[in-house]
């Protein structure tokens, strides 16, 4: 019996594609988003205000 194939790419052809015109709705997604994670100001610094995030080193010896 042959198992049923999925392909997620199909799931988002509802998605309206970015296309310039639709900048501000996209702007407006992204930001909230960015705000529900805790990344907005990571975007969308208040004025003279940069969060800069600390560095992780990994030093893999062979």
């Amino acid at each position: 019996m042959a198992l049923p194939t999925h392909n997620a790419f199909k799931d988002v052809g509802h998605i309206v594609k970015f296309n310039g015109e639709n900048y501000s709705d996209y702007r407006c997604e992204f930001l909230s988003m960015m705000e529900q994670l805790g990344m907005k100001t990571m975007v969308d610094a208040p004025e003279g205000r940069v969060e800069i995030l600390p560095t992780v080193v990994i030093i893999v010896y062979f």
